[in-house]
Parts: C-alpha cells; sequence; structure tokens
C-alpha cells in the first residue's frame, strides 16, 4: 500500500505514487524527501507546480510513512 489516511490528509509513498499524483494534479500540502536521497525529478515537478518541497533527514520521513501506516519510501 503507497496511500493511507492520517486525520484529514493523505499520505502518499514511494517514487512512482507521488509522481503520478503529481502529474495527475492531486493537490499536496507539501512533498517530504529525504535529505541526500530525493529523485531530483520529483522535486523538480513539485517546483514546477509550486507545491512545497521539504527535505529532512531519513529517519523523519520513516517515521511519517511508518505512522501513516506505510512500508518503503523510496526516499520520498
Amino acid at each position: 500500500m503507497t496511500e493511507t489516511q492520517s486525520g484529514q490528509a493523505y499520505v502518499i509513498w514511494g517514487r512512482r505514487p507521488v509522481m503520478e499524483a503529481l502529474e495527475s494534479g492531486r493537490d499536496f500540502n507539501r512533498v517530504v524527501v529525504a535529505r541526500g536521497g530525493a529523485d531530483p525529478r520529483i522535486v523538480a515537478m513539485a517546483r514546477k507546480l509550486r507545491v512545497p518541497v521539504a527535505e529532512v533527514e531519513r529517519a523523519a520521513l520513516d517515521r511519517i510513512v511508518r505512522e501513516a501506516g506505510g512500508g518503503t519510501h523510496q526516499g520520498v
């Protein structure tokens, strides 16, 4: 599973699911990426769409995805 609802917001993780969501025009509050491990195409697409990009330590991203009930985030 790559998407789960957390409170009022959805959390989407994984390179392909996030890129597909960006390409589809889905609304984003922000894109969170692992410092030094982000796919530059995702960061570029988010910035082009004026979606804020937050760069965090991998452990912080691990925690966000884990709390959302997820698994492997692939740096995004």
